[in-house]
C-alpha cells in the first residue's frame, strides 16, 4: 500500500539521523534479501521468457545470417563469372580492334603504294621528252609534254628514301638508288640497305646507297655540341612526339639528351673526327653517296653563316679524304 509522503520536517530529521557512510554500508550487507519465493518465481519465469527470446533471436538471426553467406557466395560466384565473361569479351574486342587495325593498315599501304608507282611512272614519262597521256586509278593526264629535256640519258637517277623494310624494297623494285633517313642508327641503317639490296637485283637493277646524315664539322667536338645541339634535338623531339619507331625505346621525353642519341647516329665533332664517322659509315653500308642536313626546319637553325663556315670544313678538311 502507498505511504503517505512525511512531514517535511521528519524527513529533515531523519536526514540528521543518518549514520556515517561505513556504518550504512555495513547494515545493507548485513541485511537479508527482502522477498518471497513468489518473487524468486515471477523473476525465474521472466528470466526464462527472455532466455527464450534471446534463444529464438540468436536462432533467427543465425539463419539469417548463413542466408547471407549464402548469397554472398553466390554473389561472389556470379561476380567471378560475370568477371570471366568481361575479360573474354574485351579479349575478344582487342583481337577484333587488331584484325580491323591490320585490315585497314594493309588496305591503306597497297593505296599508297598505287599512288606512289603511278607517281614514279608518271615523273618518267615526264622525264621521256615526248608527249604523253596517263589514266590510272589515282590520276588521270592528258597529252602532256614537259620542257626542257633532261641532260641525263634517259633521265636523272630517281633516288627514293625510306626509314622502314617496305620502303626499302620499293626503292629497290621502283627506284634508282636508296637514300636512308638521317635519324636511323648505323645498325637499323645497314638492315634496311640489306632489304634495298635484295629487291633491287630481284628487279635485275645495281644497287645504289645513300646515306643521309644528321652533321656538323666545326673546330673542335665542344663547339659543335653547342652550335648544332640544340637544333638537332629539337627535330628528334618532334619526332618522338609523333611516335617515329626509331625512338621507341625512349620512354619520356627528357631521355632524349644529345649523349644518349648521337653514338652510332650523328656524324658530330671536329674535322678528324668526323672523317672517321665517315669513313666507317661507309664501310658499312658501301654508300656511295652522301647527303647532309646541316640546318633543321623544325628549329629555323643553325644559322646561314654558321652552315657556311662548316660546308668550309667539310670541303677542306673532309672530301678530299673520303672515296
Amino acid at each position: 500500500p502507498k505511504e503517505e509522503a512525511p512531514p517535511v520536517q521528519e524527513t529533515a530529521a531523519a536526514e540528521e539521523a543518518t549514520p556515517p557512510v561505513q556504518e550504512v554500508a555495513a547494515t545493507e550487507e548485513a541485511a537479508p534479501l527482502d522477498f518471497d519465493l513468489d518473487d524468486l518465481e515471477a523473476v525465474r519465469e521472466l528470466t526464462d521468457a527472455e532466455r527464450k527470446e534471446d534463444t529464438d533471436w540468436i536462432a533467427s538471426l543465425s539463419k539469417r545470417m548463413d542466408l547471407i553467406k549464402q548469397l554472398t557466395t553466390e554473389d561472389v560466384k556470379e561476380r567471378e563469372e560475370v568477371a570471366e565473361a568481361k575479360a573474354k569479351v574485351d579479349t575478344a574486342k582487342a583481337e577484333l580492334d587488331e584484325a580491323v587495325e591490320q585490315i585497314l593498315k594493309k588496305r591503306v599501304e597497297r593505296k599508297v603504294k598505287k599512288l606512289f608507282e603511278e607517281k614514279i611512272e608518271i615523273l618518267r614519262n615526264c622525264w621521256s621528252g615526248q608527249e604523253f597521256s596517263y589514266e590510272g586509278k589515282h590520276h588521270s593526264i592528258k597529252n602532256l609534254r614537259v620542257r626542257p629535256d633532261t641532260v641525263q640519258t634517259p633521265h636523272p637517277p630517281l633516288w627514293i628514301g625510306g626509314g622502314a623494310p617496305v620502303s626499302a624494297r620499293r626503292a629497290g623494285t621502283l627506284g634508282d638508288a636508296f637514300v636512308s633517313t638521317p635519324s636511323t642508327t648505323l645498325q637499323n641503317t645497314c638492315r634496311l640497305i640489306d632489304q634495298y639490296r635484295r629487291s633491287a637485283e630481284a628487279a635485275g637493277k645495281k644497287p645504289e646507297v645513300v646515306i643521309m646524315r644528321d652533321a656538323w664539322v666545326a673546330g673542335s667536338r665542344k663547339e659543335a655540341e653547342e652550335v648544332y645541339g640544340p637544333e638537332v634535338l629539337a627535330a628528334y623531339r618532334y619526332y618522338w612526339r609523333n611516335g617515329l619507331s626509331e625512338f621507341k625505346s625512349i620512354k619520356d621525353e627528357s631521355e632524349l639528351t644529345l649523349d644518349r642519341i648521337a653514338k652510332d647516329r650523328l656524324i658530330l665533332g671536329d674535322p678528324e673526327e668526323c672523317l672517321t664517322e665517315f669513313q666507317r659509315w661507309q664501310e658499312a653500308t658501301g654508300a656511295e653517296s652522301c647527303l647532309l642536313r646541316l640546318r633543321h626546319a623544325h628549329s629555323g637553325g643553325p644559322s646561314h653563316g654558321q652552315i657556311m663556315k662548316t660546308i668550309d670544313l667539310i670541303g677542306d678538311r673532309i672530301i678530299p679524304y673520303c672515296n
